[in-house]
C-alpha cells in the first residue's frame, strides 16, 4: 500500500484549491449575474430535465466505481478497513512532514520564528519509532483536520480571516480514522481519513477496537444524511453532520429511526449512545438513488450558505460542495478539486475552440473543472450556460487595474453563474477558463 502523496503540499494546496488568496475566481450574485429568477430555483432545471429520474448508476455499479478509483488513485483515498496496523519510522516521519510550512499572518501580524518553531516542536518528529502501531479512532463531533497541529489561523494577508491555510478539510461525527501519532503535548492526533491527512484536536477523537472500528463500518443498515447540515442534540452536545455522513441505524420508532452514536469517555476510549433521529426528509436509509434530478436536487439544497474554506464556517467550499453531494450516491469522493478532475469517469479536455460544443452535448450534473476550482453543470438556455458553486468572486469589467486584472468583486456563498458572461479577474469568461469536464460514470 502507497502511503505518500496523499496530501499536497501547503504551495500545490493553494494553487489547486477553489479559494485561494492569490485568484479569485467568478462567482453569481443572483442579482447580477441570473437573468432570471428561474435560473436560482431547483424545479427550474428539474423539469427541464430528460429522463431525470433514471438512475446513472446502480449502488453495485458505484461500488465497482469506487474499488476501480481506490486502484488508480491509491493515495487519493483509502480503504480504510484494509489500513496497515502499522507505520514503519521513515515512512511516518515523511508523512508528518509532506506539507510546506506557510508564509503569512497570524492575528494580523508575520508569523515569527518563535511561533513557528512551537508548532514543529509540537509535531514529535523525534520520538517515531521504527515501527508504529496504528490505532483506530471515531470522530465523536465535527472536527477541523489541520495540516499543522495548531488552532491559530496562518493567512496569506493581514487582513484576512477567511482563507486560513492551516485548514485541510471537516471530519465528521461518526466518522472513522486511523490514529497514526500522537503531538508532543498530547493534545492532537495525526490522524487518515479516507481522504485526507492531518491532525484533529485529540478530544474530539475516541479510541475503539479494531474490531469495533471496522463493524462501525459495516453496518446493517445506514441513514445518509440528505440535507446540507444536519443538527443533532444529545445529552451532553449539539451534533453537525454534513450532507452524505453516514449513521448506523440500530432501530425504528414510530416515525424516528434510532441510531448509534459515539462518545468519548475520560479515558479517550469511546463508548456508544442511541440517539433519535426523525424520518422526516433530512435523512435516506441507505444511499440516494443515483439520478440526474437527485443530483440537482442535492445542489440546491446549498444554495445560499457561506462559503467556508476547508469546511469553516460550518459550510463548503467548492470542492466539498461537489464532494458532499456525490456522497449521497455512495461515492467514496477525492477531497480537493484536482483530485476530483483526474478521478474515475468519463472526461473530455475542453479548449476555449470546442468549449461551446462540449457544454452543448454535457448532461446536467457534470462537474466543470478549471484550475484550482470545480463547479456543478445545470445546463444551458438562451445562449446563456449555469452552473451552480460554492465560491468567492467574479472580475469587475468596469474596475482594471493597473496590472490589468479585473478588481475582486466578493460573494462568498453557494450560488448559480452564467459562466458564459461572467468574468474572471484575468478578464476571460468562466465558459473561457475550463479545461475538463467530467461526468460521473463509466
Amino acid at each position: 500500500m502507497q502511503f505518500l502523496k496523499g496530501n499536497f503540499s501547503l504551495k500545490n494546496r493553494f494553487i489547486v484549491s477553489c479559494a485561494m488568496v492569490f485568484i479569485y475566481y467568478a462567482v453569481s450574485s443572483v442579482s447580477v449575474l441570473a437573468s432570471s429568477a428561474d435560473v436560482n430555483n431547483v424545479d427550474f432545471w428539474r423539469k427541464n430535465l430528460k429522463n431525470g429520474d433514471a438512475v446513472i448508476m446502480n449502488s453495485n455499479d458505484i461500488t465497482k466505481y469506487n474499488k476501480e478509483m481506490l486502484r488508480k488513485q491509491p493515495t487519493t483515498n483509502y480503504d480504510l478497513k484494509n489500513y496497515p496496523k502499522s507505520v514503519k519510522g521513515t515512512t511516518l516521519q515523511a508523512m508528518l512532514q509532506e506539507n510546506d510550512f506557510p508564509t503569512g499572518y497570524v492575528n494580523g501580524q508575520p508569523i515569527s520564528g518563535s511561533f513557528k518553531n512551537q508548532i514543529l516542536s509540537n509535531m514529535n518528529l523525534g520520538a517515531a519509532a521504527v515501527d508504529n502501531p496504528v490505532k483506530w479512532g471515531l470522530a465523536v463531533r465535527r472536527s477541523s483536520l489541520r495540516l499543522y497541529p495548531a488552532t491559530e489561523g496562518i493567512f496569506d494577508d493581514a487582513d484576512d480571516q477567511e482563507f486560513d491555510s492551516l485548514q485541510a478539510t471537516i471530519i465528521n461525527p461518526g466518522e472513522a480514522v486511523a490514529i497514526l501519532y500522537k503531538s508532543t503535548d498530547q493534545k492532537w492526533n495525526f490522524v487518515q481519513s479516507n481522504n485526507y491527512r492531518g491532525w484533529v484536536w485529540a478530544d474530539n477523537i475516541a479510541e475503539t477496537s479494531y474490531k469495533e472500528w471496522l463493524k462501525w463500518q459495516n453496518p446493517d443498515r445506514f441513514l445518509v444524511v440528505t440535507v446540507a447540515e444536519l443538527n443533532l442534540q444529545t445529552k451532553s452536545e449539539a451534533l453537525l453532520l454534513e450532507m452524505g455522513s453516514h449513521l448506523p441505524v440500530v432501530g425504528k420508532d414510530k416515525n424516528n429511526y434510532i441510531v448509534k452514536l459515539p462518545q468519548r469517555q475520560s479515558d479517550g476510549k469511546a463508548v456508544f449512545i442511541k440517539k433519535t433521529v426523525s424520518a422526516d426528509g433530512q435523512v435516506h436509509l441507505g444511499n440516494l438513488p443515483y439520478t440526474r434530478a437527485n443530483i440537482i436536487k442535492q445542489a440546491f439544497k446549498f444554495y445560499g450558505q457561506p462559503y467556508g474554506w476547508g469546511g469553516l464556517e460550518n459550510s463548503v467550499d467548492c470542492s466539498s460542495f461537489v464532494m458532499d453531494i456525490y456522497r449521497s450516491f455512495g461515492f467514496m469522493m477525492p477531497r480537493d478539486a484536482d483530485t476530483q478532475e483526474v478521478a474515475v469517469g468519463k472526461v473530455q479536455s475542453v479548449t476555449p475552440q470546442n468549449v461551446q460544443s462540449v457544454l452543448d452535448s454535457t448532461l446536467p450534473g457534470a462537474t466543470l473543472h478549471m484550475d484550482g476550482h470545480v463547479m456543478l453543470y445545470l445546463g444551458h438556455m438562451d445562449d446563456q450556460y449555469y452552473v451552480i458553486n460554492s465560491l468567492g468572486s467574479y472580475g469587475d469589467s468596469n474596475n482594471v487595474g493597473s496590472d490589468g486584472r479585473l478588481a475582486r468583486v466578493p460573494v462568498m456563498q453557494v450560488v448559480t453563474t452564467d459562466i458564459k458572461n461572467t468574468p474572471l479577474r484575468s478578464g476571460k469568461s468562466f465558459m473561457e477558463g475550463l479545461r475538463t469536464v467530467k461526468e460521473w460514470q463509466y
